[in-house]
């Protein structure tokens, strides 16, 4: 069995995939900007720089014999109205979002098409389907995350390789402030904010074999605050 690689490892849910998946028994490299230390190894970098990605990406598939599933939980958010946002700040959200998935999942096809199997997941948000009010950067990244995936799982279905998104409405992570949380809280169907726990066992379903038959899609995850 190779390796999971998880953009965004170290912080929020990227921190809860990784302990999962550790748990279960996986071997887990972790790219993130700091380190992560539940991770098998954790290498630090900017998950939109094509060298030091693709060079990790590389190493990690020689390391633990090839690369079984890439999860995509890398993400950033810079609020401003589309009328005051700065360029940089647009820049910024698309790239850890939408630029490092295209990033991490071109560096792992290459291997994944080789064993003919592998995993894709990338982290979407509800904000692509419904918008973001003060945060069009981040709900256009998420969009595109969407369409990136069902594009790839197109290219590659043919060679055993998987692609999905998940879209976790809120939940309890250092990007969830107490204030939303207790706003939106109860405004959810199922009358509470998301944990990282609701949302691991998807993940791991979605790299699983119990998943084999599923590719292209976006599984919403958020309580029913979202049904599309």
């Amino acid at each position: 069995m190779g390796a999971v690689i998880v953009t965004g490892g170290a912080g929020g849910l990227g921190t809860a995939i990784v302990a999962d998946l550790r748990a279960a028994g996986r071997t887990v490299a972790s790219f993130d900007r700091v380190s992560a230390p539940g991770s098998s190894v954790s290498f630090q970098l900017d998950v939109a720089d094509e060298s030091a990605v693709g060079a990790r990406v590389a190493e990690v598939a020689e390391r633990y014999g090839g690369i079984d599933a890439l999860i995509c939980a890398a993400g950033s958010v810079a609020e401003s109205p589309v009328a005051e946002m700065p360029l940089d700040a647009w820049r910024r959200v698309i790239d850890a979002s939408l630029t490092g998935t295209f990033v991490a999942a071109r560096a792992v096809l290459p291997a994944m098409i080789s064993a003919a199997r592998g995993s894709i997941v990338a982290f979407s948000s509800g904000y692509a389907s419904s918008g973001y009010r003060n945060g069009a950067n981040y709900a256009a990244a998420k969009a595109g995350v969407e369409a990136l995936m069902k594009s790839v799982a197109l290219e590659n279905a043919q060679y055993g390789i998987r692609a999905n998104s998940v879209a976790p409405g809120p939940v309890d992570t250092p990007m969830l402030t107490p204030e939303r949380a207790a706003f939106i809280g109860p405004r959810i169907p199922l009358g509470r904010v998301g944990t990282p726990a609701d949302i691991v066992g998807i993940v791991r379903f979605l790299i699983g074999d119990e998943s084999a038959y599923i590719t292209g899609q976006t599984i919403q995850v958020n309580g029913g605050l979202l049904m599309p």
